[in-house]
This record gives C-alpha cells, sequence and structure tokens, in this order.
C-alpha cells in the first residue's frame, strides 16, 4: 500500500488489488457484521458510517475488471 495524497478531508492510497483491497473489504464487512459486539474503545465510528465504508469499497470493486 501506498499513500498517494492526504489532507484533512481525503486520504488517496495505491494498493494491490488482491492482497491488499480484498482484505481490506473483508475487515470492513466483518466489522459491519459485529458491530454490536466490538469495544467501543476499539471503534470509533458510528454503525452508518461503517456501512457508508463498506458500500464505497462496494462501489470500488464494481470498477475492477473481472477475473479469469
Amino acid at each position: 500500500m501506498e499513500l498517494i495524497t492526504a489532507d484533512k478531508e481525503t486520504v488517496t492510497i495505491k494498493m494491490n488489488r488482491q492482497d491488499e483491497f480484498a482484505i481490506i473489504r473483508a475487515i470492513f464487512m466483518a466489522v459491519h457484521q459485529e458491530y454490536d459486539r466490538l469495544d467501543r474503545e476499539i471503534l470509533n465510528c458510528t454503525l452508518e458510517q461503517v456501512k457508508k465504508m463498506e458500500q464505497s469499497l462496494w462501489e470500488i470493486r464494481q470498477k475492477f475488471p473481472a477475473r479469469g
């Protein structure tokens, strides 16, 4: 993973689709599924923020060409 730019509102990173993006997407899906059980000291996001991030990751995934 490589940081491209960052400011107060946005972070742009470059990552390997297979080795990094798929793992990050899976982590957010797990956070969404287990949100009610997470320690509040670990998670400072609302469930709505988690859902928004998960949706954004899904939209990014849709832009990738199909594998195979």
